[in-house]
């Protein structure tokens, strides 16, 4: 692979960490999550986020880029993931804010 496309990836893969920390804990409308639990669950989600984080620069510095790639990729379908339970929540909310109009 290219420098140039390896930079572009990791680009990506930089953003989509910093969305996953930013939009996970992701609820679900058979089980809602508290206050607490949300706050828990974000802290864990980050925690993990980073260790994930500091693992892919051990194994940048090892040299092993298919390894790093496939984590990167991983790290960028979750994002989307994370973004289409958003989205699913926002127009579950939203049928439930017309239903009762």
């Amino acid at each position: 692979m290219s420098r140039k496309y390896f930079c572009y990836f990791t680009a990506l893969s930089l953003i989509a960490s910093i969305a996953i920390i930013l939009l996970s804990p992701v609820e679900e409308q058979n089980k809602p999550l508290d206050e607490k639990e949300h706050h828990v669950y974000h802290i864990r989600a980050t925690l993990i986020m980073f260790a994930e984080i500091m693992i892919a620069i051990v194994i940048y510095i090892l040299q092993f880029k298919h390894i790093l790639m496939l984590i990167e990729m991983v790290w960028r379908l979750l994002t989307v993931m994370l973004l289409f339970g958003k989205w699913r929540n926002y127009r579950t909310e939203r049928k439930k804010e017309d239903i009762d109009e």
